[in-house]
């Protein structure tokens, strides 16, 4: 009679031990997913500062009476509103380096 529970409790700690064991792989899966998620989001954070950062020189290249002499058409296109938002956002980056000055 011994055997046979001393076999049951055996058994029952095989399969509990099996299951953490799968749960463990599982867990390994889900975090190796997460860091390749978490390292494509930062790539794509540093490509959009650098593409932000540039748009943002060339945008200021394009200022009217900037030193460089260049001037932004004026003229209405399908993006208005994106100029619209584009020109104040370089109107408040003027203001506040003319603060800073």
């Amino acid at each position: 009679m011994r055997e046979i529970n001393k076999r049951v409790v055996d058994e029952a700690l095989t399969g509990m031990i099996k299951k953490y064991i799968d749960e463990i792989e599982e867990l390994r899966v889900r975090l190796c997913e997460s860091e390749q998620t978490c390292e494509v989001l930062r790539r794509q954070v540093s490509r959009l500062k650098t593409s932000s950062s540039n748009l943002s020189s060339l945008m200021l290249a394009t200022i009217p009476n900037a030193p460089n002499g260049h001037v932004v058409d004026d003229g209405v296109d399908e993006n208005g509103g994106i100029l619209a938002a584009a020109k104040a956002d370089i109107e408040r980056l003027k203001a506040r380096a003319s603060e800073r000055k």
